[in-house]
Formats: structure tokens, C-alpha cells, sequence
């Protein structure tokens, strides 16, 4: 009888079954590889979740203090910790967890800070989530989980090499006669076995070694990027040139195709040739970034894109404009900012060294115009897909950017402009021609009429009430930090501001870019550091956030979970709604109420901005808030929807609440407003009705605003 029929494997040098101790010595990698993941997660994601959440000098204290244990070299301190805690595997998967925490440790931290600078954090804790559960459930677990499994493939793949080579050398690894691959190999090799069968017990555990660190080591790097497909491109015919785009039929899907093969965006035919402005056009949730995408040809890989194209050379100017920005380099890294660019853009060339997440909104939209058509290091682009670029800009603003865009069309070597917008106030004398997504191009002409604006509200009679929200003499520091401890520190961003809202009143807060509307909102609800006299609701929430206010964030994708569907996401604020004595709110309800059922199952990432925007306020229905702090409610909504969301939001907060709105669009939330305060430089320096807008007493800065509108 072949040997090799009963032992496939062979046998080593003591007879037994190499097959057989190739499969116990599985076991400790299992249980060592166990013991460090459970040690390197234990120890670095619970200090790095810190770090990254709570910033300031403790966060800096803990990430200094794991870069200092990660500058140690890992075999030295193993080989130490393994000496002192003992030989074998749980003693060496210890030691292997300690000197892989901190790496572990930094790579949570890098997750949960930049969450934390997308206001997910802020989000989460002023809507009346415990600060631990927001860190440990919603950053860490539903948003890290990608680096957590990553982390412990680079664990486990670790624990594999360093295991097999100190088996193999006969230190501090798993001795005989417990099975390990690594001292199979060494017996294997003293033994002498070396040619025909007899080297099978050589090549085993090798093969083990080297096919089973090759799994984890692939594991670790992440999914792998497949190719989506994509748009058939095509050779440009004769009259189109370099720098024209040519698009036909194209139409965006969901990857796994639904029963009734829904689609998500269309568009039969496009074209744009060089000096050319075409705007994309429809309602919300159409489809139109989609589009974009689409023709930039990144279509995220859930969905996938059809059709024929041909794109030139190309930038582009994301719906979030930090999307489009590299967190970790300044502005001035990122792009060549000429004089000429800088003017182009309006980004104010103070703020070049600053870095994304530091700028406003309208900063951070004219800093991804800056690098779109400066971009450092590359030539210019022949043509620019701009996404919404006027969303968070002041009416000025807006009114200077559709100008830069058109000298700069036709300006020589001028690219093609692709724009989208819900503002079509912004298209005559700017936009060549106008594209509504999901029909045919249409010839130049007038676009379509705005939406009538509501009646102006009657005024309240306040002289007997308790105003809900109160400050006076309110100074606000900027940044994320809620400590008072920060309050003396520089200069205030806003200073004596006196403001107040009433039971049933809509109050209107508007003001340039940059003026400090999103930090005043945040020092309102306790978010922002701040002092002065503040009362919200009877008490002063800068000890902790009410739990009767609600804030409705300027860009709903930074606060709103991208790992959840809308349903479970909408299910959060439920649960807190019945604390709140809200019962008899559902979700179901919720979602009939802002027209989002047929998206119940959709993650919140794949909800266009307009959707998401009313998903936060399905959020706000259902905690029964009774003060909302709204920041750019009506961005990325065309004028129906932007007008039914005032209205909506009005009827959320019922006759007994109160709205404080902060908004550069005029024209959409002055009709609804009961007052309007005005920032200009640090301070309140306007207070009106909209019935006084037209007085010749106002602020200059109140009526070139006013004019702008």
C-alpha cells in the first residue's frame, strides 16, 4: 500500500501526520491572533475613539503618546514582552496586541476626527444621542467598520508572521510538542528532508505560511476596486473638437436592478463646445449630480451607467465642496492661486492657508472653485462640471461667481461650463442653453417660472410672551469645542449679538459668507463655545444641549449616518421622540410627510441632497422638537421644494414653537420671516420686519443685500 494514500501529506521525522498537524497547528493562530485582536482593539480603538472625539489637548496628549509607542520597533518590544509574560501562543498574541494598539489606536482616530469635522459628532449630540453611544455606535461601529476589519487582518497577518519566525528560530514562539507551521518547517529542515516525497513536510507549512498571510495581507488593503459599468466611450466625429463634450442616452440605474427596473437619472442628449455654459435643470432628487457624475465617470459602485461619450479633459466641483478638497493640505497646496484665480473664485486670499475643514461653507465652495480651475500641478481644464457651486453663497456672492464663470468662458482657451442649479433666477444672461434632466435639450430661452412665494406671516403680538430663545450681549468663539474654558481665547468670531425668538414666529438670520451664521447657530443650542446671557427654553443650554431643539444642518449629508437606510435612521428619532412624550409618531408617517416612502430602504449616501434635506426634517418631526435652529434650510432645493420645506418645517414645530433660519436666498425665507437680523462683521448690525425691508433707514449692508436678492 502507498504511504501516501494514508498519510497524503507525509509524515515527519517522528512519524506523525504532517496533513493532520498542519490543521492543529491552526489552532495557534487562532487563539494568539485572538487574544491580539481583542488586546489592540480593546486598548487602541477605545483611546483613539477619545482622541479622535474629543480633540483639544487630551486628544493631542493620546495621539502623541501612540505615536511615541508606535515609533518602538515591534519585534524588539515583543521579543521583550514575550521573555517577561512567558512562551506560547496567548502569552505572544498579548504581547502582539500591545505593540499593535497603538497603530490600531491612529487609525480610529483619523476615522472618528474626521467625523467629528463633518459635524456627524455635533449632529448626533444635539440630536439627544449620549455622547459615548454617539462615538462607540454611530462614528465607531456603523462607520469604522471598514478599518476595523482592516485593522484585524493587519492584527492576525502580524501575529502569523511574527508567530512562524520565532517558532522557526526556537524563542519566543509556540515550542514542541504543540503544533505550530513554524516549528513544522524547523523540524522539517534539522530532519534533513529534502528531495521526493519526503518534501512534502517542507513545502506544507511554507504553503500555509505564504497562502494564508496572502489572504489577510489582501483582506487588509480593503475590498477590492471593481470596475462599474460604465459609459461607452467613442471616437468624436468631425464637428466636434478638442475640448467638446458629446453625450447621448445616458442613464444611471441601481446595480442590482429592482423589480420595476427603476431608474434614477436620464438625459437623451447633450452636448457643450468650448465658452459654453449649459445648465442642467429639474427638480430635486431628478437625478442631475448623477449626471455629473456620470459623465466624470464616477458613478458610485452601487449604481451603474449606460450610454455613449466623449469627455475631454475635465474638473470638478462636488454638490459638498469639501468633497472636492484634500482634508490634509491647505488651500494654497492645492491649487496655483494666481490673482486672476483668486478673483475668478472670491476666495479671499487670507484664508489660502487655512484648511478645508476650517472654512465656511461659502469658503469651502469657492476654495473647490479655486482648485477646479487653478488646480496645482495641471493644466487648466476644458471643461468644469460645477455642482450646485452657488449653494451657501450670499446673494452677492452668487451674482459674482455667474459673472467670473462667464468671463472666464470666454476668456481664450476658455473650457465649457456644465452647471447645475435649482436657481434659475441665475440663468438668463449666464447659461447658453438649459438641459432638464430626463428629456430632450432645449433651445435658449427664459427658464421656467418660480414657484409663488407664500404670504408674509401676521405679526405676532409678543408683549405678554416669555421669548423661547433669548441672548443678549452674546460674544461666540469659533471652532467645535462646547467648553467655556475656550471662551477667552482670541478674539470672538461674533460679539454682542441680542436676539429673540417668540412662540409661533419664524426669525431670519442672514448675512454674508463667512459672517459667523453656522457658529451662532451652534453657540445658540450649547455647541459652540460662547458666553453671555442665553436662555433656550427656561435654561441655559451650554451645559448641555436641549432636548426640546432641534438643529437642521447646512449640508444634511454630514449629519445624517451613511451606513444606515432611512428607515433605521428615522427609527433612532422615534425611540427618542417617545422620551420626549412625542407617542403616536411613526416613521411610516414620517416619511409620507416629506415624500420620501418610495426611498425607505435607500442608505442615506444614496439620497440626493434634496432628499436628504427633507429626511432631516422627517428627523426633527419625530424627536417633537419645539425650537429649531434651521442653517441653509433651503439649499439644494429648487423653489416648489424649497418653499414647501418652510412650510413644512412651520408646521413641525406647530403654533407653539419657534424657527430661527439662517439663510443667504432672501427672496424664499423673507416672505415667512416675522423678523429679520442681519451680521456684517462680527456683530448684529440690522434688526427688521419684512414689512420695514424697504425703509431708506436701513444698514447699507441690509440693502446692497436686498438689492442682490
Amino acid at each position: 500500500m502507498n504511504p501516501l494514500s494514508l498519510h497524503p501529506l507525509g509524515t515527519d521525522a517522528v512519524g506523525r501526520d504532517v496533513a493532520l498537524r498542519l490543521i492543529a497547528a491552526a489552532k495557534p493562530l487562532l487563539l494568539g491572533g485572538g487574544i491580539a485582536i481583542a488586546v489592540a482593539f480593546t486598548t487602541g480603538v477605545s483611546l483613539g475613539a477619545v482622541a479622535g472625539a474629543r480633540g483639544g489637548r487630551i486628544g493631542q496628549a493620546i495621539r502623541a503618546a501612540a505615536t511615541s509607542v508606535a515609533a518602538i520597533p515591534a519585534i524588539p518590544l515583543v521579543l521583550v514582552l514575550g521573555l517577561e509574560i512567558g512562551q506560547g501562543a496567548a502569552p505572544l498574541g498579548l504581547a502582539w496586541g500591545l505593540a499593535c494598539a497603538p497603530g490600531v489606536g491612529m487609525a480610529i482616530f483619523h476615522r472618528v476626527d474626521a467625523l467629528r469635522r463633518e459635524d456627524r459628532l455635533l449632529a448626533l449630540v444635539a440630536h439627544g444621542v449620549p455622547t459615548w453611544r454617539a462615538v462607540a455606535v454611530h462614528l465607531v461601529w456603523n462607520n469604522a467598520r471598514d478599518v476595523l476589519r482592516m485593522q484585524a487582518a493587519r492584527v492576525l497577518a502580524g501575529f502569523l508572521a511574527m508567530e512562524s519566525a520565532l517558532s522557526y528560530l526556537g524563542s519566543a514562539g509556540v515550542a514542541e510538542p504543540e503544533a505550530s507551521w513554524g516549528n513544522m518547517l524547523a523540524m522539517a529542515m534539522r530532519s534533513g528532508d529534502g528531495a521526493g516525497a519526503a518534501s512534502l513536510p517542507v513545502i506544507a507549512p511554507v504553503v500555509a505560511i505564504v497562502g494564508v498571510s496572502a489572504l489577510l495581507w489582501r483582506a487588509a488593503q480593503g475590498p477590492a476596486v471593481r470596475a462599474v459599468p460604465g459609459l461607452h466611450e467613442r471616437r468624436a466625429p468631425q464637428e466636434l473638437h478638442d475640448g467638446d463634450l458629446a453625450a447621448t442616452n445616458i442613464e444611471v440605474r441601481n446595480a442590482v436592478r429592482t423589480a420595476d427596473g427603476r431608474r434614477l437619472a436620464h438625459l437623451d442628449a447633450l452636448h457643450a463646445h468650448p465658452g459654453e455654459v449649459v445648465a442642467l435643470i429639474g427638480p430635486s432628487g431628478a437625478g442631475k449630480s448623477l449626471i455629473l457624475r456620470a459623465i466624470a465617470g464616477i458613478v458610485p459602485a452601487a449604481l451603474t451607467a449606460s450610454g455613449r461619450i466623449t469627455r475631454p479633459r475635465l474638473a470638478w466641483v462636488a454638490q459638498d465642496a469639501r468633497a472636492s478638497l484634500d482634508p490634509l493640505r491647505t488651500v494654497r497646496a492645492q491649487a496655483d492661486a494666481g490673482p486672476e484665480a483668486l478673483k475668478l473664485s472670491g476666495f479671499p486670499a487670507a484664508r489660502l492657508d487655512a484648511f478645508p475643514h476650517a472654512l465656511s461653507g461659502g469658503e469651502a465652495q469657492r476654495a473647490a472653485l479655486l482648485v477646479a480651475v487653478a488646480p496645482r500641478g495641471a493644466p487648466p481644464p476644458a471643461l468644469l462640471l460645477a455642482d450646485e457651486p452657488t449653494t451657501g453663497l450670499d446673494p452677492r456672492a452668487r451674482r459674482s461667481l455667474t459673472r467670473a464663470l462667464r468671463a472666464l468662458t470666454r476668456s481664450e482657451a476658455g473650457p465649457a461650463v456644465l452647471f447645475v442649479t435649482h436657481d434659475q433666477r441665475l440663468l438668463p444672461g449666464f447659461a447658453d442653453r438649459i438641459v432638464p434632466v430626463g428629456s430632450s435639450e432645449t433651445p435658449p430661452g427664459a427658464p421656467a417660472p418660480l414657484a409663488p412665494s407664500p404670504r408674509a406671516p401676521s405679526p405676532l403680538d409678543l408683549t405678554s410672551t416669555t421669548p423661547l430663545l433669548a441672548a443678549s450681549g452674546l460674544c461666540v468663539w469659533p471652532g467645535l469645542t462646547r467648553s467655556p474654558r475656550r471662551t477667552g481665547r482670541g478674539a470672538p468670531l461674533l460679539r454682542g449679538i441680542d436676539l429673540h425668538v417668540h412662540a409661533g414666529e419664524t426669525v431670519c438670520l442672514v448675512g454674508e459668507s463667512g459672517s459667523g451664521k453656522t457658529s451662532l447657530l451652534r453657540a445658540l443650542n450649547g455647541l459652540c463655545a460662547s458666553n453671555g446671557t442665553l436662555t433656550l427654553l427656561g435654561a441655559d443650554p451650554r451645559g448641555e444641549p436641549s432636548r426640546r431643539t432641534q438643529m437642521l444642518w447646512q449640508d444634511p449629508g454630514t449629519s445624517l449616518d451613511p451606513t444606515l437606510p432611512l428607515h433605521r435612521l428615522l427609527a433612532i428619532s422615534e425611540r427618542l421622540g417617545r422620551e420626549r412624550d412625542t407617542v403616536g409618531r411613526t416613521v411610516d408617517e414620517a416619511l409620507r410627510k416629506v415624500d420620501l416612502v418610495h426611498r425607505a430602504k435607500a442608505l442615506a449616501s444614496e439620497l440626493s441632497g434634496g432628499e436628504q434635506r427633507r429626511a432631516s426634517l422627517a428627523q426633527i418631526w419625530l424627536t417633537g422638537a419645539r425650537v429649531v435652529l434651521a442653517d441653509e434650510p433651503t439649499a439644494g432645493l429648487d423653489a416648489a421644494r424649497a418653499a414647501e420645506a418652510l412650510t413644512l418645517l412651520r408646521a413641525i414645530v406647530g403654533a407653539e414653537g419657534g424657527i430661527l433660519v439662517a439663510s443667504h436666498d432672501l427672496t424664499q425665507v423673507l416672505p415667512l420671516c416675522h423678523r429679520v437680523y442681519v451680521l456684517h462683521e462680527g456683530a448684529c448690525v440690522d434688526a427688521f420686519a419684512p414689512s420695514d425691508a424697504a425703509d431708506a433707514a436701513r444698514h447699507p449692508f441690509t440693502r446692497d443685500l436686498l438689492d442682490a436678492g
